[in-house]
């Protein structure tokens, strides 16, 4: 008698809820890296613009809400607008752009006027998500 060879039904079975448990876990951490990704890369879209932005108010005691005048686009791949302001120390916002989880987020480099230092804030609701130093 020959002996069959191959796979039963059983193991088969086995080896796809292992795959489906492995991709449960797996999935939902990739996305949250994605996410992370994102909004860390919306970030350095408008951390460049901080020095440029020191220059122009002390050459100015203002600052154009002109992002090309401090070396920023207006939109980037990450950002789909990026807005300034000089009123009350003065901001440079990021609205990202990206998955669903943070499309819409608001990245703000907030200068405090007092002293000139500059704290970074993110509007999304998963604390996880925002970038290293962000609030």
């Amino acid at each position: 008698m020959k002996h069959a060879e191959g796979f039963t039904l059983i193991e088969l079975m086995i080896v796809v809820a292992i795959i489906a448990i492995l991709a449960a876990i797996a999935i939902p951490a990739y996305q949250n890296y994605v996410s992370r990704a994102q909004l860390t890369t919306a970030l350095q879209d408008i951390v460049g613009g901080k020095s440029p932005f020191e220059t122009e108010l002390v050459a100015n005691s203002v600052v154009t809400t002109d992002p090309a005048r401090i070396g920023l686009r207006s939109i980037t791949t990450r950002c789909s607008q990026i807005q300034i302001d000089s009123s009350a120390g003065g901001f440079i916002r990021c609205t990202v752009r990206g998955n669903p989880a943070v499309d819409g987020t608001r990245i703000t480099l907030q200068r405090a006027a007092a002293s000139g230092a500059w704290s970074c804030t993110a509007t999304v609701t998963d604390d996880a998500l925002k970038p290293a130093g962000c609030n």
